[in-house]
């Protein structure tokens, strides 16, 4: 189920019914080759030429819904299209966790509105503030919004949380998937990445008040950047794109793990 090749099998009993119960929230990702003219780097495909690109759409595809799939538990389903600038580019599933003291972040989408919309969306849960903003891999539908949490971030109110190897990956390749990203639509003009400074190098737990979440680096898999999060309290497993659902995994890490 995606994560026995790292030898672990934690995915039996509470867990595997979560994520069975759960699956479109926390095991679906969104993936597809973008149509037309496209260059690939790091197995991400994205679009050469300037596309036709609705405002309104943007607008309505960056405010998808937030569903609770879990007491405290928030996803936004991202679409199963390929990515394009008719749907925002919205094509990941992203989400947050709520805790008696703060929030943690999982994942900002791909551009500056995805991540504006989802502080909108955790606005309208609580009024705690924000605590971690947590990048699950390199790809940009899962981390290009973070420049949404800019401000926090600079200022150290916020841990801005990776694996070890997400750095020197968005080194590589974040001015590429940047470029593209902007190509889109004009409109994704402000999007940036920005490289996180808490690295995950094994197991970490954080606890958001009554809350903890357990970080777990991988080895290389999907990518050679792979977290996942675990939420104690409702034995949830947010495996990110380690397991994929009703898509042909995209892999520019290793088969083996």
């Amino acid at each position: 189920m995606g994560l026995h090749g790292t030898g672990r099998d934690d995915l039996n009993g509470p867990t595997r019914h979560a994520l069975a119960q759960t699956h479109h929230a926390l095991a679906q990702t969104r993936r597809g080759m973008l149509a037309g003219l496209a260059a690939t780097v790091g197995g991400f495909s994205l679009p050469l030429a300037l596309p036709t690109f609705n405002t309104d759409a943007l607008a309505a595809s960056a405010a998808l819904p937030f569903h609770e799939i879990a007491e405290g538990l928030f996803v936004r389903y991202g679409l199963q299209e390929e990515m394009s600038a008719q749907n925002g580019a919205t094509i990941a599933n992203i989400g947050f966790i709520v805790g008696e003291i703060s929030v943690a972040v999982i994942d900002t989408g791909t551009t500056t509105q995805q991540g504006t919309a989802l502080r909108a969306a955790i606005a309208r849960v609580t009024d705690k503030p924000f605590s971690h903003v947590i990048a699950t891999h390199v790809h940009p539908d899962h981390c290009f919004g973070h420049g949404a949490f800019a401000a926090e971030i600079a200022a150290g109110e916020i841990a801005n949380v990776g694996h070890h190897r997400l750095p020197q990956a968005l080194a590589e390749r974040g001015a590429f998937y940047l470029e593209r990203i902007r190509a889109l639509s004009p409109d994704f003009s402000d999007t940036r990445f920005i490289a996180p400074t808490d690295l995950m190098r094994e197991v970490t737990t954080i606890d958001l008040g009554n809350r903890p979440l357990t970080l777990e680096a991988w080895p290389a898999a999907h990518t050679d950047s792979d977290l996942t999060v675990r939420d104690a309290r409702t034995d949830t497993l947010w495996a990110a794109d380690l397991l994929f659902a009703e898509r042909l995994p995209i892999l520019d890490g290793s088969l083996n793990g």
